[in-house]
């Protein structure tokens, strides 16, 4: 939606097609049983006007919407009592983690001293990185100066080469599950940042809602949509993109075409394996970020409030083993913040469980079998969530599971991976290239070239594959913000 958006600013005719029967692809939620369940957006980069993001969400039409600002990324206790938070205010959260550690506290100085300069750093995301000249590199060195130490040590380190320097055990686990501990120290040190500045809010109304928000400005600037269309393989021509073959046969013709969805649907579906990109099928030697199973609840009335923190976790004393899924710490969000979501006093919690996706091999066309597991999972997650918070399992009402498989069903995602590629030794993943060597006319565009995901890369990527279509076009880039 954001390259549709774009192009159609641009003055581009654009015509969408999507094989889904809703916009937004894995931002989403459904409704079950009164419950409306949301399987994406946990906070925005972008959601307030102290972010670079926050000028591009306005031109897709997503800012301003009401967000609930969170006090810290996550709250994490175990069976013996002990809480650690990571506060997003860095003063806070010096203060407490050296209550919780003080033999940490060099490391935690370090790690807070980040932050503070995350939240004052400036940086620009308005340009495609293909676009950029010697000027505009220097630039760019220039506004990184004075915050230089965070980027210099942020994107040398992972979180979990960092964490090396902490000796508190339990400090230690705490900083290694706040998010992929392969991922780049910035992205930690990035968020807390964006958090304390207002700018990483949990949409209000849920996922769908704010994709159908993108959805509205694409049709308001002349996008077509084509819902429930799959398209079967790319029109190749003369080594150039002429159009599309839909999946019941028709042609589509076009003057350039751009792929936003899997990588590796594009290279061996849509273009049949023809069109070798070495540097592509290069990507796919590394890591990715596990993919997950969503287990959701829906609860007859509130639960016990801590810290108002974007996620949850209770560290079990004994790991568990739940239908082949190894599980030694529970990590859940609570929805008290969002009204809309569940009529009160009804609630949700949802709980993320690492699942890869062989777990699911075999049952994808076996339904009795695939639900039977689904079933037992929930019924799984939902004794062990008694160990963190007590009485649990009575207030349940509605147990959903959306797996691996569930992603592969609905985005094509490859191996139902939510987000891509861990970038490698704690740098920042390199960027992706945006063509097939030879073929004209193709730019791709999504989170799989712009890894390792996530929400505003999967933006900046739409927005920036069609920067390059007017520069190989000789149009004028338009991204203006609706009034």
């Amino acid at each position: 939606m954001s390259a549709a958006c774009h192009a159609a600013m641009s003055g581009f005719d654009v015509d969408l097609f999507e094989r889904h029967s809703l916009p937004g692809g894995l931002c989403t939620s459904w409704r079950i049983d009164g419950y409306l369940f949301d399987g994406c957006v946990e906070y925005l980069v972008g959601s307030g006007p102290k972010s670079p993001f926050y000028r591009l969400w306005q031109e897709v039409g997503v800012v301003p919407r009401p967000f609930a600002e969170r006090a810290a990324l996550c709250e994490t206790g175990d069976g013996e009592g002990r809480r650690v938070v990571l506060w997003a205010d860095p003063e806070r959260l010096q203060a407490h983690l050296e209550a919780v550690a003080p033999e940490d506290r060099r490391a935690i100085g370090t790690l807070c001293e980040l932050v503070r300069l995350m939240r004052v750093a400036k940086y620009d995301v308005e340009q495609a990185p293909e676009l950029m000249g010697l000027g505009d590199h220097l630039r760019l060195l220039k506004a990184l100066w004075p915050t230089r130490k965070v980027w210099s040590i942020g994107t040398r380190l992972t979180i979990g080469a960092f964490v090396e320097r902490f000796t508190n055990p339990l400090l230690r686990r705490v900083l290694l599950t706040a998010i992929p501990a392969g991922l780049p120290l910035l992205s930690l040190v990035a968020l807390l940042a964006d958090l304390a500045n207002g700018a990483a809010g949990t949409p209000i109304g849920g996922s769908l809602n704010l994709a159908q928000s993108m959805a509205r400005r694409c049709k308001d600037v002349g996008v077509k949509f084509h819902f429930q269309t799959p398209v079967k393989h790319l029109a190749i021509e003369q080594g150039a993109a002429r159009g599309l073959v839909l999946g019941d046969g028709r042609r589509v013709e076009a003057d350039a075409v751009i792929a936003a969805g899997d990588l590796r649907l594009t290279l061996d579906g849509l273009l049949g394996g023809r069109w070798p990109s070495p540097k592509h099928e290069a990507l796919f030697a590394q890591a990715l970020v596990p993919s997950a199973c969503i287990v959701s609840f829906g609860l007859r009335g509130p639960v016990p409030q801590g810290a108002d923190a974007v996620v949850h976790r209770h560290l079990l004393a004994t790991p568990a083993n739940v239908e082949g899924h190894h599980v030694d710490a529970l990590h859940w969000k609570t929805f008290e913040h969002d009204p809309t979501l569940a009529a009160r006093p009804r609630t949700i919690v949802s709980v993320t469980v690492d699942s890869p996706r062989a777990l699911w091999a075999g049952l994808e066309d076996d339904r009795p079998r695939y639900d039977a597991k689904r079933e037992a999972l929930g019924a799984g997650v939902r004794a062990l969530m008694n160990q963190a918070i007590a009485g649990f399992s009575a207030l349940v009402e509605t147990v959903d599971v959306a797996t691996p498989v569930t992603v592969e069903r609905y985005t094509s995602n490859h191996g139902g991976h939510y987000m891509t590629f861990i970038p490698r030794a704690g740098r920042p993943p390199k960027h992706a290239p945006r063509t097939i060597p030879g073929i004209k006319g193709l730019l791709l565009a999504g989170m799989w070239v712009a890894p390792p995901g996530g929400l505003p890369n999967a933006l900046k990527s739409g927005r920036d594959a069609v920067q390059v279509l007017c520069r190989q076009r000789g149009v004028p880039f338009h991204g203006q913000r609706p009034a």
